[in-house]
């Protein structure tokens, strides 16, 4: 099937598409889940009256366009990611296996997630917030509760915009050597081959 998609549009396009059609979909299910949830908040809060400790009047929407430009830079870096590991997987199962570390990669600020909130500047959370696969993440959380010094901030979004294009980068030229393999994954040599990267040599 790749061969018959290629031969109508080109690399780029077909890679880019797949982002931007994944990106779509990631829209539409947030806006249901927030459309939902302030549904079912207005119904419990006017016909059952029950007392839901939430105060919307407390919430600093300052914080909110940084929050959106680390969910979607996030997304885009991992969407990259993924495409170009699932580009030189010889199907959905071995392409599912080579993804499985940047999925656990992550999600696992989440299992920092009382270390981050009650040390929100600590070592840890700082180091963090500059690791590719877990920036996004904790950047999201140190804003979210105003702990984000603004030099911090201005090098986090600086970043994100460098992890997100070196990703696409990456993801492009995977996403080329899959097409050119197949049935067989290109090894670590090859891949570092392609990409003109010369690994150091004892």
């Amino acid at each position: 099937m790749i061969e018959t998609i290629l031969s109508i549009v080109d690399k780029k396009s077909l890679m880019f598409g797949k982002m931007i059609g994944l990106m779509g979909v990631m829209f539409v299910q947030l806006s249901t889940w927030l459309v939902l949830g302030l549904g079912i908040y207005k119904v419990v809060m006017g016909k059952f009256s029950l007392p839901i400790p939430i105060d919307f009047t407390n919430i600093d929407l300052s914080l909110l366009p940084l929050n959106i430009f680390l969910i979607l830079m996030g997304f885009l870096f991992f969407a990259a990611i993924m495409t170009g590991t699932g580009a030189v997987g010889t199907g959905a199962e071995d392409s599912r296996n080579l993804s499985s570390i940047f999925i656990i990669l992550s999600i696992f600020p989440i299992y920092l997630m009382q270390l981050l909130i009650t040390d929100p500047n600590g070592t840890i959370a700082t180091v963090l917030s500059y690791f590719p696969f877990t920036s996004f993440m904790v950047l999201l959380i140190r804003n979210s509760f105003g702990a984000l010094p603004l030099p911090e901030l201005i090098l986090g979004i600086f970043t994100s915009v460098v992890y997100v294009v070196a990703a696409m980068y990456i993801a492009m030229k995977l996403f080329e050597l899959g097409c050119l393999m197949y049935n067989r994954r290109p090894s670590l040599k090859e891949v570092l081959g392609y990409m003109n990267i010369k690994p150091f040599k004892k």
